[in-house]
């Protein structure tokens, strides 16, 4: 069969969702024509295949292949798109190893910068802010099972990885309120109301369970601030 045909049936086999005999004929291009001319495209089609075959670590493979050995190929920026995809697909949850969230948050990044026009623009900007909040709820968290365990100056370096990394997720005003938290249980009475006062100035506000925290820790923190200079005695804490 001539190498043409062998890329047209395997397109059409993927058009028509027979993702196996399309990975057959495929495959069976790339092994004749490793460098020929429809090898970009073959790579591409396969990627695609694995990918509806929910074979993640294959169709990145593929999608590598087009963006790594096929700089000029046309299907360059949906192999970006889709390799982004393909890694994103491998990310479990914020208490896991992250290792797949970073792959796929870098290929968001790199998608967006090198390709502002494109049709999927939009839908990679989405992916990119839940793999960003992904990060940075893994972050808070860490902070937080160091915060109960009594080490807070490792609590507070997580909580300013959130603030300085991902601050326009959900969880920068949980890790300003984690990080005041960590400072007023060592008794650092300003630096917790600094963190608060920060707290307080955001924009936009905090979510209210944030908010109702933050107001009865600042209760607590302002009453041992004047206590410290001679003022009245302070409430309990909260």
């Amino acid at each position: 069969m001539p190498t043409g045909d062998i890329i047209a049936y395997g397109k059409a086999a993927y058009e028509r969702h027979e993702y196996s005999d399309a990975i057959e004929f495929l495959k069976g291009y790339v092994t004749r024509e490793p460098t020929g001319d429809k090898a970009d495209e073959a790579h591409y089609y396969l990627g695609l295949c694995y990918f509806q075959t929910n074979e993640w670590p294959s169709a990145a493979t593929e999608f590598l292949i087009v963006t790594n050995e096929f700089a000029g190929s046309v299907h360059v920026p949906d192999s970006h798109y889709w390799l982004g995809l393909s890694y994103w697909k491998e990310a479990r949850g914020a208490s896991y190893d992250q290792d797949y969230t970073h792959r796929a948050l870098d290929e968001f990044e790199r998608f967006i910068a090198q390709y502002p026009d494109h049709p999927r623009f939009a839908e990679v900007k989405t992916a990119r802010a839940e793999a960003r909040a992904r990060l940075a709820k893994k972050a808070y968290d860490n902070g937080r099972i160091y915060a109960k365990l009594g080490y807070y100056t490792p609590a507070r370096s997580y909580f300013q990885v959130v603030q300085n990394e991902f601050p326009d997720t959900p969880w920068n005003s949980w890790a300003i309120l984690g990080e005041a938290q960590a400072w007023a249980k060592q008794k650092y009475w300003e630096q917790s109301n600094a963190a608060l006062e920060r707290l307080t100035a955001l924009n936009p506000p905090p979510p209210n369970d944030v908010a109702s925290e933050a107001k009865k820790l600042a209760s607590y923190v302002k009453g041992r601030l004047v206590a410290s200079r001679g003022g009245s005695t302070p409430a309990s804490a909260p």
